[in-house]
This record gives C-alpha cells, sequence and structure tokens, in this order.
C-alpha cells in the first residue's frame, strides 16, 4: 500500500500546474502568433482536413453541401464539420484566423483531457 503524504500531494500538484503551464503557453502561441502577422500554423492539418474545408466553404458560401458542384455528399464526420463550419462563418475565407482558431479549440481540448486525467 502506498503511503501518500502532504509533500507528495504537493508535489504532484506541481508538476500538473508546471505542465498544464507548458500546454497552455504552447496553445497561446499557435493561437495568437498568427493573429499577429505571423507564421499560419498549416502543418498542423493535413488529409481529410482539406476534404473538410471544401465541403464546409461549398456549404457556407454557396449553400451546398457537395465536394464537386452539384454533387451532394454526406460523407464526413458531422462534429468536426460543425467546427469548421462554425469558425469559417464566423471568420470568413481568412484562412490565418481558421487555422489559428482551429488549432487553439485543439490544443482548450488537450488541456481539458490533461486536466480531468489528472482529477
Amino acid at each position: 500500500m502506498t503511503h501518500v503524504t502532504l509533500e507528495t500531494q504537493r508535489t504532484n500538484f506541481d508538476l500538473r500546474a508546471v505542465y498544464t503551464g507548458l500546454v497552455a503557453m504552447m496553445g497561446a502561441s499557435i493561437i495568437f502568433v498568427p493573429w499577429l502577422g505571423g507564421e499560419i500554423p498549416y502543418r498542423l492539418f493535413f488529409d481529410d482536413f482539406y476534404y473538410y474545408l471544401v465541403i464546409v466553404d461549398a456549404w457556407v458560401f454557396d449553400g451546398e453541401m457537395s465536394f464537386f458542384p452539384g454533387v451532394k455528399t454526406n460523407g464526413f464526420q458531422p462534429l468536426w464539420f460543425s467546427l469548421i463550419a462554425s469558425v469559417r462563418w464566423l471568420f470568413g475565407r481568412n484562412d490565418a484566423i481558421l487555422f489559428a482558431t482551429l488549432s487553439g479549440i485543439m490544443w482548450a481540448c488537450q488541456l481539458v483531457v490533461i486536466c480531468l486525467a489528472w482529477k
């Protein structure tokens, strides 16, 4: 049986605080660098994301849920589609803000998971 002391609890809390702070700082840098005119975090998104982006653009700007004009599709994951569509609808065709906002949402989700895992 492991004996947990006040010192052990304090050390565990300190490690959680440090790790959570590091994740928060990394997330903040990804979110705010493009807003301040820096590099857009394109490298975080690849493959299927661009498939979703074509469908989202068609739906948000043309009112048609399709990959090719005139050919309707339902081949996507609704939650991820809704998230991308919401951000695209709010900020328009500004890719820098789209990528920064989605990156921030993903980092926030990671932070929530970390906090819940250490509960």
